[in-house]
């Protein structure tokens, strides 16, 4: 299996697991509306709205870790196997030498893998648990609240206290309350609130290419490589701008290529990706325009024919 088809199956795995966090997403955003909508009326009633939404959270957050128990792995080992591939092609003796000591089964990527897995779930855990407290104080506000309304609505109502300011306070809370709990943001990652979905999509893309930069820099420290290359798409990104289609090198030490200073995913939902490179190979072709494509000393890619010079991309 090449690495395109590699990549559909993943995003066939990635859109399965969307499809099935949507389901208890759509629970917890129903008890958000009925709580809106009055459907909440007793203590049992609420006391069961917050179990309900529990288990939803719970659910969400088990959905996710199997698929990035299978989904990070398998990223981190395409990648690489895909790099082995390539390197295999290279008709260099001592390059050729070197691809044998890349074992993805060793402890050395075991490790990497298992970082980068713990470290995805983590991450999408922490907005799930964070996303329940969210709720959950969210509907005990709005049960305080019309618990609240209701004792004064009462009172208003044996003439032991007067419509006015407490009253008119207490609707615009109400009203307030009611307009979050009908907004479908039930995750929260730092200050942001998010759509279940949409940051399960946001971190699944996000990791998947992050293991995929990890797998690509262990390998080349593998075969004993300090040159990595960024592939190129004509971005209009800022951030990525500086990257597109250059080498770099991994420790900084290189005297003609400048030191890498991040790796993709250099942004949330990032496209690019690094390769592995060898000086040898560069020489081979003429190693002197991508020495100066990589400082900035020309817009000319030496091979990407498709690069478009930054100077001439529509960027806003």
């Amino acid at each position: 299996m090449g690495f395109q088809e590699d990549k559909a199956r993943q995003a066939k795995r990635t859109a399965k697991m969307l499809r099935r966090i949507q389901v208890p997403a759509a629970k917890i955003n129903k008890i958000k509306i009925d709580a809106s909508a009055g459907n909440l009326t007793t203590s049992a009633d609420w006391a069961r709205a917050r179990r309900d939404i529990n288990a939803a959270y719970k659910e969400m957050d088990k959905i996710f870790e199997l698929y990035s128990d299978v989904t990070i792995p398998d990223s981190y080992k395409i990648k690489v196997k895909f790099e082995i591939k390539k390197m295999k092609k290279i008709k260099i003796a001592d390059i050729k030498k070197r691809v044998p000591n890349i074992v993805l089964n060793s402890n050395f990527h075991k490790g990497a893998i298992k970082a980068l897995t713990d470290d995805t779930i983590l991450i999408y855990s922490t907005a799930v648990s964070e996303g329940k407290k969210m709720t959950a104080g969210l509907l005990r506000r709005t049960q305080q609240t019309i618990v609240t309304e209701q004792k004064l609505n009462l009172a208003i109502a044996q003439g032991l206290s007067e419509k006015g300011t407490i009253q008119e306070t207490k609707n615009k809370i109400l009203i307030e309350l009611k307009k979050e709990l009908n907004e479908p943001y039930i995750l929260k990652a730092g200050s942001k609130r998010y759509r279940a979905n949409t940051y399960a999509e946001l971190v699944a893309r996000t990791r998947t290419r992050e293991a995929q930069s990890v797998g690509t820099l262990n390998v080349a420290a593998n075969v004993q490589s300090d040159l990595v290359a960024v592939d190129s798409h004509n971005t209009i990104t800022p951030i990525c701008i500086p990257f597109e289609g250059r080498i770099f090198s991994i420790s900084g030490t290189d005297k003609d290529f400048p030191p890498l200073s991040d790796e993709p995913p250099f942004h949330p939902n990032c496209l690019h990706n690094i390769t592995v490179t060898f000086r040898e190979v560069l020489e081979q072709r003429g190693i002197d325009p991508y020495i100066e494509f990589a400082n900035g000393k020309t817009e000319i890619h030496p091979t990407r024919t498709a690069h478009i010079p930054v100077s001439k991309r529509n960027i806003a």
